[in-house]
C-alpha cells in the first residue's frame, strides 16, 4: 500500500497531487520554485529518515543536502565530490524522469534487499504516471568534531568504515553493561585531545541507488 511519507519533512506536498499553486505537479516544480520554509529536522537515522531528508533536498533544490543524503559507493558511481554535486544533480535529473518533483510522490513501504539494504518504490500520478525506485544502504561511521583555530564552529571529519565491531568491546561488570570504543585514527596532523571537541561513531541510511521503474 502506499503512502506518503512523513516521517522528517512533514509537508502536506508528499501525499498532494497538487502543487504549491494548486496546478499540476510538474507545472508546479517549474512556476513555484523550491520550498524557502526553514529545515525541520535532517536525519539519516532509519531508511525512512534517510529518504525523508533526500525528499526535503529536492524540494529546496539543495545540491549540498543531496551530496549528504547518497552512500559512499553511490557518490563514488557518480563520479563526483561535495564541490562537482550541483552539475551532478543537474545530470541526475536529466537521467531519472520526474526526480526533481520526487518530494510529491506517494511512498511505499521500505522492502529488505538483505542486510542493510532497502527500497522504496515512489509514485507520481502525473500523466503518463512515473515511478521511482530508490535503494537505501546502511552505513556505519565515525566522526570527529575538531575545536576550530579561530574560536568557530568546530570542524567536522568523518569516515565510513566497513562495521563497528573491531572498535568496540562490551564488558559486563557488577555496575552492569560497559561499551568500550577504540576507534580507527583521523588524518589531523598537529591536533592534540584538548582540541577535540566531540567524537561519535554509528549508523546511518544513506542512498544507494536512483532509477525509473
Amino acid at each position: 500500500m502506499l503512502r506518503p511519507l512523513r516521517a522528517v519533512i512533514a509537508v502536506s506536498a508528499a501525499s498532494s497531487l497538487s502543487g504549491c499553486c494548486g496546478i499540476s505537479q510538474s507545472l508546479s516544480a517549474l512556476f513555484c520554485g523550491p520550498r524557502k520554509e526553514a529545515w525541520l529536522e535532517r536525519s539519516f537515522d532509519t531508511p525512512r529518515d534517510g529518504l525523508g531528508t533526500f525528499l526535503g533536498a529536492v524540494s529546496r533544490d539543495d545540491p549540498a543536502t543531496i551530496y549528504d543524503c547518497l552512500a559512499y559507493g553511490y557518490k563514488k558511481a557518480l563520479s563526483v565530490g561535495e564541490v562537482e554535486m550541483r552539475v551532478g544533480w543537474t545530470k541526475l535529473k536529466e537521467k531519472v524522469t520526474g526526480l526533481y518533483i520526487l518530494d510529491q510522490a506517494e511512498v511505499s513501504e521500505p522492502v529488505s534487499e538483505g542486510p542493510g539494504r532497502v527500497r522504496f518504490t515512489l509514485t507520481l500520478h502525473t500523466k503518463p504516471q512515473v515511478v521511482i525506485e530508490v535503494a537505501m544502504v546502511r552505513e556505519f561511521y565515525v566522526a570527529a568534531s575538531l575545536t576550530a583555530p579561530d574560536g568557530g564552529r568546530p570542524v567536522e571529519t568523518s569516515r565510513i568504515v566497513d562495521s563497528l565491531s573491531p572498535y568496540l568491546r562490551m564488558t559486563n561488570t557488577a555496575n552492569g553493561t560497559g561499551v568500550h570504543a577504540e576507534l580507527p585514527g583521523f588524518d589531523v596532523p598537529g591536533v592534540g585531545l584538548d582540541e577535540v571537541h566531540r567524537v561519535t561513531a554509528g549508523l546511518q541510511w544513506k542512498i544507494a541507488g536512483i532509477r525509473n521503474r
